[in-house]
């Protein structure tokens, strides 16, 4: 179970990843050694999956950013076939598996229409099980963000079990602050 200073920990890695332990500790109220431990522990668990550096599209000549929604003919076999292909296509950043009329939302990147076109006739419409696609191109990123709101909106419990809003309060202040 986590507890107000693994939420605090997690709220300051997700914004500032590449934080030294010893800073940590200290935003945390810790020492170095207790911080290093929890953050191990929460690797461990697979609570902490990663940790990546943001890359900014354009500047690495992925200048075109489109939403594709897939909808396929809705069968084991097709869902696996698609999954799995998806999973070996660079082009594809992320992948929903949604509700509604269509079955998995896409979020992909290419060097311009050409080549996202070409992607899309050559790779994605030929897979077996895909009956349609729709494509809405990316004009604006107007909030692009990685963090989960955990201090907004995570029940606290501390580790004897009770309830506490302290947190949200903290880090609030905490980040405001920044």
């Amino acid at each position: 179970m986590l507890d107000e200073i693994d939420l605090r920990i997690l709220d300051i890695l997700q914004r500032e990843g590449r934080i030294s332990m010893l800073a940590l500790a200290e935003r945390v109220g810790l020492s170095a050694t207790p911080c290093a431990r929890r953050v191990k522990q929460m690797e461990d668990d697979g609570l902490i999956q990663g940790y990546v550096a943001l890359v900014d599209t354009r500047a690495v000549g992925l200048g075109l950013t489109a939403l594709v929604r897939v909808r396929t003919h809705r069968s084991k076999q097709s869902a696996d076939i698609f999954e799995n292909a998806v999973q070996r296509m660079p082009q594809v950043v992320r992948c929903y598996s949604t509700t509604g009329g269509d079955d998995y939302l896409l979020y992909v990147v290419a060097r311009d229409m050409d080549v996202l076109s070409q992607w899309m006739r050559e790779k994605l419409v030929t897979l077996p099980g895909v009956a349609h696609t729709e494509t809405s191109i990316v004009l604006d990123y107007v909030k692009v963000g990685t963090a989960l709101p955990l201090t907004e909106t995570t029940e606290v419990r501390t580790r004897r079990g009770r309830a506490s809003r302290k947190l949200r309060q903290t880090a609030g202040t905490n980040l405001a602050s920044r």
